[in-house]
């Protein structure tokens, strides 16, 4: 071992924690229950060791009261229940609170007879410390009701619930707001705040139509959002550069530019010199009214702008942070400046559907996925040449992109402009709908009688797949599935597996 290029890296740090439950029911209707939890966490100082965590959640089974039972006998269940409790989270690394160092080889200067004027090994002190952090905490509140009906053949089941997440540990270094007079690092802070919010449903049904004979079937939908409630000042800016911001929430929009639409094609693509003219003027004639000059990104003349690459709108100018303004279009089309919203909020939503069949010995399960919203798009991919790359090849639908030769009335942007066409916009938008098969388990047993003359107590036989069939496919000649991704260097496998479960 050589001491001079050789580390040895250590790392202490500990937990404990002591956890308590108190529960009360009494004749089934009315449940009282109250759970706590310390924990200690050496990611904090020894005044901060400890968080307390309690909580409480109460039950009322309504259908257990007389009066119920009497008065609403078409309801067979029916529970109320709520609950309030805090939780913390120590995501923090370990001894952010106390001054550490790192070893630095050959960086520190030598004193003395032997190594005076060398450069030795030294120590660098690592961020500011904070002896002030303590937990992440987060108040949690819920309501819900369950019901069943029609002799149990209708369940539901709804929540609604409430967070509060404050004292959030985050790094302020860099941040704007942050004096600069601080310099250099120092540790995280319990600074931010964020409250959420949200709904979960869900409802199924189950019956035995025969003797053998019974199917179930379950719909699970669920919704939330947030607001940032307490966060470091953002400065005034672009709306498409602003990430977190107080007053907002985390789920964002989508930002991106819109096509110019004003192409023969009417589909934002230069696919004639008569589109590069109209497009030039159309930036000249708002470049004169705003007293610039037109400007396609870097492109400053009509001349380097080529077919094959997408035309956009201009849609704003130049920004005034003292005022908080932005100026209307100057016909310059430029990334941020121009972009505007392409999807509200980025998000998704979706209703998952658990299907059961049973017939004599034969069972079929399945759950099937639909989800909506949010943003999607073609993937427009600029393919590197090095070995590393030659899993892929290009998308079959740039078949039909354009090429002034050999394609002049192509459907697609040409690959040679790809940073002038991979811009965030509507020209690539598709449509998030999403429906597919996520898991199918058909399964036979065999009957008793055949069992036992196998000289077994029973035996079933079952084949599995997972990752199936998706029922729309909104990409252009269905050039790939639903859940994979032509930049990712490992495809999402379809997979099949057989299953056999004997009891002797």
């Amino acid at each position: 071992m050589n001491p001079s290029n050789t580390y040895v890296y250590r790392t202490d740090q500990g937990s404990l924690a002591y956890l308590g439950r108190v529960s009360y029911d009494y004749d089934g209707k009315y449940l009282l229950q109250f759970v706590f939890r310390t924990d200690a966490s050496t990611k904090f100082s020894p005044d901060n060791y400890w968080g307390f965590f309690p909580g409480v959640s109460a039950g009322w089974v309504v259908s257990r009261e007389n009066w119920f039972r009497d008065k609403v006998e078409w309801v067979d269940y029916m529970k109320i229940r709520g609950s309030i409790g805090k939780t913390g989270k120590d995501n923090v690394r370990p001894w952010r609170w106390t001054q550490t160092y790192a070893y630095a080889a050959d960086k520190g200067l030598g004193f003395g007879s032997n190594s005076g004027g060398l450069l030795v090994g030294g120590l660098t002190p690592d961020a500011t410390p904070n002896p002030n952090l303590t937990w992440d905490e987060t108040i949690k509140k819920g309501l819900g009701i369950d019901v069943s009906l029609l002799n149990n053949r209708l369940s539901l089941s709804y929540d609604r619930y409430w967070d509060h997440n404050y004292d959030m540990l985050m790094t302020l270094a860099g941040m704007t707001g942050v004096p600069i007079s601080v310099g250099g690092a120092f540790a995280e802070q319990n600074f931010g705040a964020v409250k959420a919010w949200g709904s979960e449903i869900s409802a199924t049904w189950k019956d035995r139509v025969k003797k053998d004979f019974s199917y179930n079937i379950g719909l699970n939908f669920g919704t939330g959002d947030n607001k940032v409630t307490k966060w470091v000042d953002v400065p005034f800016n672009y709306p498409s550069t602003i990430g977190t911001k107080e007053g907002y929430s985390t789920i964002r929009p989508v930002y991106g530019l819109l096509v110019w639409k004003g192409n023969e094609g009417g589909d934002g693509l230069l696919r004639t010199q008569a589109d590069i003219d109209a497009y030039w003027q159309y930036l000249t004639d708002l470049a004169t009214k705003a007293g610039t000059t037109p400007a396609y990104f870097d492109i400053t003349s009509k001349a380097a702008v080529k077919k094959g690459m997408l035309a956009y709108q201009d849609l704003a100018g130049n920004l005034d942070p003292v005022n908080q303004t932005i100026a209307g279009a100057n016909g310059q089309v430029k990334a941020d400046q121009d972009y505007t919203e392409i999807v509200k909020k980025n998000r998704s939503y979706g209703v998952v559907a658990n299907i059961g069949v049973n017939w004599k010995n034969i069972s079929l399960t399945t759950q099937i996925s639909t989800s909506w919203g949010g943003y999607n798009r073609i993937d427009y991919v600029k393919q590197g040449t090095s070995t590393g790359q030659n899993m892929w090849s290009h998308e079959i639908y740039l078949n039909n992109m354009y090429d002034t030769l050999d394609n002049v009335n192509g459907a697609w942007p040409n690959l040679a402009y790809h940073s002038y066409n991979n811009y965030t916009s509507d020209f690539w938008q598709i449509s998030s709908f999403r429906c597919f098969v996520r898991s199918l388990t058909v399964g036979y047993t065999l009957p008793k009688g055949i069992a036992s003359k196998l000289k077994m107590e029973s035996l079933r036989v079952s084949a599995a797949g997972f990752n199936l069939w998706d029922f729309n496919n909104p990409y252009p000649d269905k050039y790939r599935n639903m859940y994979d991704n032509p930049q990712v260097s490992y495809p999402t496998l379809r997979t099949w597996s057989i299953g056999i479960n004997a009891t002797f």
